[in-house]
């Protein structure tokens, strides 16, 4: 039955050697196997949904006739709640476009959730896990393209989209990606073998509708040399008292202007950067000594503990006796919890 379903896909493509045509078969399957797996949440679906998976393949481009964008494969999912694929390893790279219901993403740890209009992207050499989790089906369009050599990778990235995992489409552009994977898709399910040219610039106007939706976060700001200066001095000063005056005095900056300078760059008035710092060098010493807390405030050049307590208790919520009991407390949790099962262990072998 498993043979006859891939001959029957790759019965659109004229000329095809037997030989090539069994080891095209064999290669997907062991794939498969090898790469990821579907599992359903149920045996039962119901009569009125299509199948979980329509696709379409491309048999393997090999020499001239490898293009800079590839297509594998592509097709549409309807998936119920529950049913997951999980790959603990890819060679592909797929845009996959929600049409509808819910679903998520899990990559690295890190979790997205699918919506309507979303467009989730599968890297190779990647783990990743998604599912559907509405009640109402979980649809979706995909597309798989080729990253074996050089040139088809560099493309990929200079798109920006080997670089992200999830990007959410607007109305107008989720319609475009939807109608060009719809194209993709009737090329492939053609009678006919489908022109590879003509396959390869449909992809690649897909790759460049979706990267334009994609925005990556902006590359932070390169640091003005009096900023750098100014923070260096407040780093190696700590012990002391910091003024604006000084800093600005050391960077041949004015104080307003220094401070106009911090807020464009760093996001915050030269004073609150300089308190942060303190503040967070307060904090490993409270966590990583036995200081008093007035000894702690003189160790960052603070003029009197109170003073000290009050920044503290106004950044945090908290004062830092409070801090520094919630930290140990943390820290001596699991040691309590491991000591106790082990009492635990050994009182349930003395009654044995």
């Amino acid at each position: 039955m498993q043979t006859e379903r891939w001959r029957q896909v790759l019965a659109m493509f004229s000329e095809i050697n037997p030989r090539e045509l069994t080891a095209f078969q064999t290669g997907v399957v062991m794939a498969e196997r090898r790469y990821g797996m579907f599992t359903p949440a149920s045996a039962v679906r119901p009569p009125e949904l299509p199948p979980p998976e329509e696709g379409y393949y491309m048999p393997p481009a090999r020499g001239r006739q490898q293009l800079p964008v590839d297509i594998t494969n592509a097709g549409r999912s309807c998936w119920l709640r529950g049913d997951t694929f999980v790959r603990s390893e890819s060679q592909l790279f797929a845009l996959e476009l929600v049409t509808g219901g819910k679903g998520e993403l899990t990559v690295k740890k890190r979790r997205y959730e699918l919506l309507a209009n979303d467009v989730f992207v599968l890297h190779p050499n990647e783990a990743h896990r998604y599912r559907a989790t509405s009640l109402k089906p979980f649809e979706k369009m995909y597309v798989g393209i080729a990253v074996a050599t050089a040139l088809q990778r560099t493309l990929l990235e200079r798109l920006g989209l080997l670089q992200t995992s999830h990007i959410r489409l607007d109305s107008a552009t989720a319609h475009a990606a939807r109608a060009l994977i719809t194209e993709i898709i009737r090329a492939l399910q053609a009678a006919k073998p489908p022109a590879r040219a003509r396959l390869s610039a449909l992809a690649y106007q897909l790759l460049v509708t979706i990267a334009e939706a994609y925005a990556p976060p902006p590359a932070p700001l390169a640091l003005p040399d009096g900023v750098e200066a100014a923070m260096r001095h407040v780093l190696t000063h700590l012990t002391e008292p910091v003024r604006v005056a000084t800093l600005a005095s050391k960077t041949g900056y004015s104080p307003d202007h220094l401070n106009r300078v911090f807020v464009k760059y760093v996001g915050m008035r030269a004073h609150a950067w300089i308190e942060n710092t303190k503040l967070l060098a307060a904090s490993r010493l409270l966590n990583k000594t036995r200081l008093k807390v007035h000894e702690v405030a003189e160790c960052l050049g603070y003029d009197n503990s109170y003073v000290f307590i009050r920044v503290f208790k106004r950044q945090t919520g908290m004062t830092p006796e409070v801090f520094r009991r919630r930290v140990w407390d943390r820290r001596r949790a699991p040691r309590a919890d491991a000591t106790t099962t082990a009492t635990e262990t050994r009182g349930r072998g003395r009654r044995a």
